[in-house]
């Protein structure tokens, strides 16, 4: 064992490519346990039973392996977006948003690794493109997106609200009482009248 870690040790063009031939080892034995961990598992659990428990090894956590649309199989769609309609600044957002439901959409079906991304071809075509890893009947992936998303944009209305001859009467006599109760308010205030008892007197009134 001294021998051993003395060659790791030593300088000189030996020992570094015994280093290299170490890092090496340990980077195969690693990945091993990676791509073998259930086989390591059972072969630990054997060795215990075989010995009464006398030889215990360590466990290693299993990682599961899920295999995209590459080696899998699926389905890829494409949708191209007609944004003819918006403004030339709006439609990187735009595409997003399309993306961005047809993602929920994917994600509540519980597909496996989905894959939802926005593309701009050469030509200028916007498009999202959906991989569905392990679904290879192209109309059920149809199904479960649903139908072509529509996202619409709106410009918010800034124009006042118009009200009807009776809505107009009841705002104006509102404001005319709200008038006479601030001024009878700041006339009792200005004679040395409580300010904190006023506002709490007069607005109760306002409430009613």
């Amino acid at each position: 064992m001294g021998n051993f870690f003395s060659k790791i040790a030593q300088s000189g063009k030996k020992g570094r490519a015994f280093q290299v031939f170490v890092m090496i080892f340990l980077l195969v034995m690693a990945a091993s346990l990676v791509n073998f961990g259930d086989k390591y598992n059972k072969g630990a659990d054997w060795l215990s039973a075989k010995t009464g428990q006398v030889v215990n090894l360590p466990k290693i956590d299993v990682l599961p392996f899920r295999l995209g649309l590459d080696l899998q199989g699926g389905t890829q769609l494409i949708y191209n977006a007609d944004i003819t309609a918006v403004a030339d600044n709006e439609r990187d957002n735009a595409l997003e948003g399309v993306r961005d439901v047809i993602e929920r959409r994917v994600n509540s079906f519980g597909v496996s690794e989905p894959r939802v991304e926005t593309n701009t071809t050469a030509t200028g075509d916007y498009q999202v493109v959906v991989e569905l890893a392990g679904i290879k009947d192209i109309n059920e992936a149809i199904k479960q997106i649903g139908e072509t998303p529509l996202l619409e944009f709106k410009e918010e209305s800034t124009e006042a609200p118009k009200l009807t001859d009776e809505q107009q009467k009841e705002l104006d006599a509102y404001n005319k009482a709200a008038e006479k109760r601030a001024e009878e308010a700041l006339g009792k205030a200005q004679k040395g009248g409580d300010f904190t008892e006023l506002a709490r007197q007069y607005s109760e009134d306002l409430a009613t």
